[in-house]
């Protein structure tokens, strides 16, 4: 039985028909999609499939079909294939531009961070050598790197003085444990009773404390250490605790 392809002139529906409906007077066909009557011989495609063909009806002598033994074979053009091309000296070039643009911008955003910021991270042990050489780059001024937690007193030892009960001798060491100089700090000394309440507290400026063999207006290096010895008037029997401790100039 042959078919035909024909396609509904109202909903465009493609549908197969019985090929001797084509050329019939009567050949109305009904679509299965918007089930209306259309003429198959106007909306017949030209391209059939056969689904068993009587090859002795055909015109034309008659024809026999073909083993697939017996088919021609096609020859096919050769399809080229392309190598990749070689990465040439540019392209390393370019990647490498790239490469350095990208870090070049992720530095100036870091730096602009730290530099807006400056009053968080100049006092860094880590960053305050980037950050005088940002200022001496700008012409600048930064202010001098101060880090009290790194002051310790080592060593504290309070004994009585040369004028007997009436005055005491407190002696430390003033370690700069830091990594970098700074100046020296402002001196906090004070007695207290067992119960924790100050009986006397005095603050030492670095002329009145440091020994006479080192300079108060030089910059502890780093490291460095200097003994304190200071003489004192007694605060009397219920000054059992001593403390010693440090603020910014």
């Amino acid at each position: 039985m042959n078919t035909v392809a024909a396609r509904c002139p109202f909903c465009h529906s493609q549908i197969k028909i019985s090929a001797r409906l084509v050329g019939d007077a009567t050949s109305q066909v009904r679509c299965g999609s918007c089930l209306r009557l259309f003429d198959a011989t106007q909306s017949a495609a030209i391209r059939a499939r056969a689904l068993s063909t009587d090859y002795a009806l055909l015109s034309g002598g008659g024809l026999e079909p073909l083993e697939s033994l017996q088919l021609p074979s096609v020859e096919a053009e050769s399809i080229e294939i392309t190598a990749k091309p070689r990465t040439s000296w540019r392209d390393v070039a370019k990647a490498l531009g790239q490469i350095v643009c990208l870090f070049l911008l992720i530095a100036a955003l870091a730096a602009q961070y730290l530099w807006y910021n400056r009053h968080l991270y100049q006092h860094s042990p880590k960053l305050y050598p980037l950050y005088a050489q940002f200022c001496d780059l700008l012409s600048c001024s930064i202010p001098p790197f101060i880090d009290i937690s790194a002051l310790r007193g080592e060593t504290l030892n309070v004994v009585s003085g040369s004028e007997g009960n009436n005055s005491l001798v407190v002696s430390f060491r003033l370690h700069n444990s830091a990594p970098l100089a700074q100046a020296p700090p402002i001196l906090i000394l004070s007695f207290d009773t067992a119960a924790r309440r100050s009986v006397a507290l005095r603050e030492f400026a670095p002329k009145e404390y440091l020994p006479a063999s080192v300079d108060p207006n030089k910059a502890l290096a780093a490291g460095e250490r200097v003994n304190i010895r200071l003489e004192l008037i007694d605060p009397g029997a219920e000054a059992v605790n001593y403390t010693v401790a440090f603020r910014a100039p």
